[in-house]
């Protein structure tokens, strides 16, 4: 079973009012000739074979909407003129769930009766276009009021949230036109839903933002790898300076390594020679040798862990020096 489906929206400013007057009437895609303004329909019109069925005021671009507005406006004897900020027309769009009707003529039939209902109940006079859509994916009514509360007793007035009566207002609509038009042709009443429309205007400007949006994260993107490449580039450079002063310390370690490897040659060097000097060895220097030869050891990994000290700390100024000149 089908659904009656019918929501409204805000037209806030002059230049929305033409835009989606403009568009509805297909003013924006269609020129004076009937012909398509760009060489072929856009992308969003799904159907513009169906075009030719569409009804009401397309081709009727000689009259702009925003003077429209400003006849019925200024005919209305409103008691105040409208604020500056008062949105400037209040839009109702009725149709049907996609594929209620199989027929042309059926739908024509269901949204003319919508948009009797909608006048009726909106008013005639504030009436400022209306359009049937048949070349997108489901057809569907626009019909674009402007908010004037038309009371005799109390005097006109430009308010459009007055005119639509609020949330039970508009509850109370959408009951009404489920009852008087839905109902007649087995429909059900559509459930109410916080989702917002937007016409092909608002489709446009939001995708240029998205796409100004994707083109300043990619440039985002190629600072990103532009600096990681640096960094990479400065990283290796410090492991090759760190490469470098490694193999430094590992061919000093290595030559005292050889060092100590020759001292058993050099205590058997000392003694002969003490013993050629003495012609035989005294005690004390019999007692002397073995002793310094056992600390020659100590004293010499001693050197060695402090020249490992100083040679680590020199490293770390010189990262930290060449670090500080890289954050100028």
């Amino acid at each position: 079973m089908g659904q009656v489906v019918l929501r409204f929206r805000k037209v806030k400013t002059s230049t929305d009012l033409g835009n989606v007057a403009n568009h509805n009437s297909r003013g924006k895609v269609i020129d004076d000739t009937g012909g398509w303004k760009d060489g072929s329909p856009p992308e969003w019109m799904r159907h513009p074979e169906r075009n030719r069925f569409n009804e009401g005021q397309q081709g009727r671009r000689d009259d702009s909407a925003v003077k429209m507005w400003h006849r019925i406006v200024d005919g209305a004897g409103l008691k105040r003129k409208p604020q500056e900020n008062a949105s400037k027309a209040i839009e109702a769009v009725f149709t049907a769930s996609s594929g209620t009707f199989k027929t042309v003529k059926e739908w024509k039939k269901f949204l003319n009766e919508g948009l009797e209902y909608l006048k009726e109940r909106l008013g005639t006079a504030n009436c400022l276009q209306w359009n049937m859509h048949f070349d997108e994916k489901t057809p569907h009514l626009h019909v674009l009021f402007v908010p004037i509360v038309r009371d005799y007793d109390k005097g006109h007035r430009y308010s459009s949230a007055e005119f639509l009566g609020g949330p039970e207002g508009l509850r109370g609509m959408q009951s009404a036109i489920f009852e008087e038009v839905g109902k007649k042709y087995g429909l059900s009443r559509g459930e109410p839903s916080d989702k917002k429309h937007t016409d092909q205007s608002q489709w446009k400007s939001e995708l240029i933002k998205k796409e100004k949006g994707l083109e300043e994260l990619d440039k985002k993107i190629a600072d990103y790898k532009k600096e990681l490449d640096q960094r990479s580039e400065d990283l290796k450079k410090q492991w090759e300076d760190t490469e470098a002063k490694v193999g430094v310390l590992v061919g000093r370690e290595n030559a005292v390594n050889n060092t100590l490897k020759n001292m058993p040659q050099a205590q058997q060097i000392a003694t002969r020679l003490a013993e050629n000097l003495h012609g035989s060895t005294p005690p004390e220097i019999q007692k002397f040798w073995p002793r310094f030869w056992e600390k020659v050891p100590a004293f010499i990994d001693g050197i060695k862990a402090e020249v490992k000290a100083e040679l680590a700390t020199e490293n770390r100024q010189s990262m930290h020096v060449e670090a500080r000149g890289k954050g100028r």
